[in-house]
């Protein structure tokens, strides 16, 4: 079935300026849907196979925008549980083994920063990462 759309906005906009969004959203594949419905022949509706499929493509679509906000708080809450990790180390005795250097660095953990979300720890002058501290006591 051709379907002419000629009074709906492009994809993504919503009449306010700015960048198109390049993804079909759930509003913007409700609009198509609604469109499609009112614009179809009464003559050939459309058929129920096809309607089915596009509603199970709506439920996909919407599943799948959870999914990723729900990922989105994981990732944020692990990123959170890393850093107060790290910084339970502070003051503690630490055994490191830094790469590149054949002798392990015996001292306290005197300070924690974080670079790109990796954690460096500031031990008897020295910057080590999380992956060298061998021993905690």
């Amino acid at each position: 079935m051709a379907l002419e759309i000629t009074d709906v906005k492009p994809l993504g906009t919503s009449g306010v300026k700015g960048t198109p969004k390049r993804e079909l959203d759930q509003d913007a594949f409700l609009t198509l849907l609604t469109k499609q419905l009112q614009n179809q022949d009464p003559m050939k509706p459309m058929d129920n196979m096809d309607f089915v499929g596009q509603m199970a493509q709506l439920s996909s679509l919407d599943q799948t925008a959870k999914l990723n906000t729900n990922m989105t708080k994981l990732l944020n809450q692990s990123a959170s549980s890393y850093k107060l990790q790290a910084m339970s180390l502070l003051g503690k005795a630490v055994v490191a083994q830094p790469a590149g250097s054949p002798d392990p660095i015996s001292n306290k953990v005197d300070s924690v920063m974080f670079e790109d979300g990796e954690a460096i720890f500031q031990v008897g002058g020295q910057d080590l990462k999380l992956d060298e501290i061998v021993m905690v006591s």
